[in-house]
C-alpha cells in the first residue's frame, strides 16, 4: 500500500515558519504527531472499543492548555472539533484523541472519525485576531492497524509503522 501524505504546518513544518504561513512565535508548538485511521485491535479507549486516534505532540517548552484549539478532519470548518479547556499538554508531551464521532464519551473524543480513505487532518489555534493553522494533512489510503507517524517526532517525516506509539515518542 502506497502511503500519500501532504503536510502543511506552522509548527515543525514542510513549509517553515514565517509570517507568509501565519507562524507566530508566542504560539505554542503543537503538531498531529501520529494518527491511525483504520483501528481494528491494535489500540483501545477507556471504552474498551477500537476508535481511530490521533495523538499532538507539544515540541514547546511550556506546557500548554487546549481550550484554545481545535482538531478538524475538514479544512474548510476548522472548529469541527473544539478541544476542552481542562485539557493540556505538557512540554515535551503527548496528547492521544479518540476520533469516534461519539463526543458525550468524553473530552478526549472528537465529534468526528478519520476516513480509512484517505481525507485531511487540521490543528488550529483560537486567539485575538482569529483562528491560525498549527498543523495540517492530507492522507492518502490508510492500512488496517498501521498508524502514520512522524519520526522523529515533531520532524518532517513521516513513516507509516504497525509499531504504534500513542501517547509515546515515535523515536528516531
Amino acid at each position: 500500500m502506497t502511503l500519500l501524505l501532504m503536510v502543511s504546518a506552522c509548527t515543525g513544518s514542510v513549509q517553515g515558519s514565517d509570517s507568509a504561513t501565519g507562524y507566530d512565535a508566542d504560539r505554542p508548538e503543537l503538531v498531529i504527531n501520529e494518527f491511525m485511521a483504520a483501528n481494528a485491535s491494535t489500540v483501545t479507549d477507556e471504552a474498551g472499543a477500537f476508535p481511530d486516534w490521533l495523538e499532538i505532540y507539544n515540541a514547546g517548552e511550556s506546557a500548554v492548555a487546549l481550550g484554545q484549539a481545535y482538531v478538524t478532519d475538514d479544512l474548510d470548518v476548522p472548529t469541527k472539533g473544539p478541544l476542552a479547556a481542562d485539557l493540556s499538554i505538557e512540554a515535551g508531551g503527548y496528547l492521544v484523541l479518540w476520533a469516534d464521532g461519539d463526543t458525550m464519551e468524553g473530552a478526549l473524543h472528537l465529534p468526528f472519525q478519520l476516513a480509512a480513505s484517505g481525507e485531511a487532518l487540521g490543528l488550529y489555534w483560537e486567539e485575538e485576531g482569529g483562528l491560525f493553522p498549527l498543523d495540517s494533512l492530507t492522507y492518502g489510503e490508510q492500512t488496517e492497524d498501521v498508524s502514520s507517524a512522524r519520526v522523529p517526532d515533531a520532524s518532517t517525516n513521516w513513516t507509516t509503522t504497525s509499531d504504534t506509539t500513542p501517547g509515546a515518542s515515535n523515536g528516531g
